[in-house]
Formats: structure tokens, sequence, C-alpha cells
């Protein structure tokens, strides 16, 4: 096993009694459609650089990663007068609860970007 994969954490499904079991998930190497941010992952210290890079514009260490407008382009709403639905159904209970977007975000617009 490779170094980096020694280090992964596991994916679980949560058990009838509500605890927690490690199940196996693995992202094929041909897969038949491609999920957005399937198969990508990183440490914390690599994530928190990608996001001070998007806090500083699109820099990071001195290094242009990204253009301004790239970066700003990202944070424009770009559905409209649309907003997200409060209240997300969970697909599969065994593996999620609901999640009450309106409750984290009181009196926001909800929009992806």
């Amino acid at each position: 096993m490779a170094r980096t994969e020694a280090r992964l954490v596991s994916v679980h499904a949560r058990q009838a009694d509500g605890s927690l079991n490690p199940i196996e998930f693995g992202i094929p190497e041909n897969p038949e459609f491609y999920m957005g941010g399937g198969g990508l992952y990183g440490t914390a210290r690599d994530y928190l650089a990608f996001l001070q890079m998007l806090l500083n514009r699109g820099t990071h260490n001195g290094n242009q990663v990204l253009k301004p407008e790239t970066v700003a382009l990202m944070g424009r709403n770009h559905i409209g007068d649309i907003n997200v639905p409060g209240l997300w159904k969970t697909a599969d209970a065994g593996a999620s609860h609901d999640v009450n977007l309106a409750g984290l975000f009181p009196g926001q617009d909800l929009k992806w970007a």
C-alpha cells in the first residue's frame, strides 16, 4: 500500500444502532462517469493551502496558481434568482441525515457558485 493510501480516512456507514462502521469504498480507475470531486483527496495542510490561495485571489507563497478573475468567477451567483432548497432530504438514511441548510445559514439566500 502506498504511503498516501495508508493515511486515508475510511468511509463509514451508519448501523441500525446509530454506530458507524468502516466500509469498503474505492474510486474505479476507469469510472463509468466522473463525479464532481470524485477521487480528489489531500492532507488538511494541503487543503488549508488551497483555501489560502483562494483567499489571496489565486496566489499562494508568491506563486500565481489561478487568475484573480477565475477566483472571482468561482464566487459569483451562477443560478440567478433560483435558491437552493433549504431542506435536503437524504437519499440514504443509512449513510446520512437530512440537512436543514436554512437553519445553518439563517436569513441568507442559498446559491451555488
